[in-house]
């Protein structure tokens, strides 16, 4: 695996919150066989010590096993090297409505 990726890892486990992860299982968010519980800043500040990096988020995005993966790897992409239908096919592979509202946050086009 990644070097990377493992650091990551370590860092959601290191701030993981797992009340936050039982109300997400609670509420019927069952798609994840792993929520560390982490909030969204926590997520955009682990994302500050990463330089962007297209393959790095792919990876992240393609472990459907994890939230905080999924999330952390739009955090990771450029909105201008983002086109169109990179974006369509991210959106189209969201699991959560909290995934696509943080790709369409962070990755549309603004007008």
């Amino acid at each position: 695996m990644d070097a990377r990726i493992q650091e990551i890892k370590r860092r959601f486990l290191e701030l993981r919150n797992g009340i936050i992860g039982d109300v997400y299982r609670r509420a019927g968010i069952d798609c994840y066989d792993v929520i560390f519980g982490l909030n969204l800043p926590q997520i955009a500040s682990i994302a500050t010590d990463y330089a962007p990096d297209e393959q790095l988020a792919d990876l992240l995005w393609a472990d459907r096993k994890v939230r905080e993966s999924r999330l952390l790897s739009v955090y990771l992409r450029r909105r201008e090297e983002t086109d169109e239908q990179k974006l369509a096919d991210l959106l189209s592979d969201a699991q959560t409505r909290e995934e696509a509202d943080i790709l369409h946050w962070r990755l549309a086009p603004k007008d």
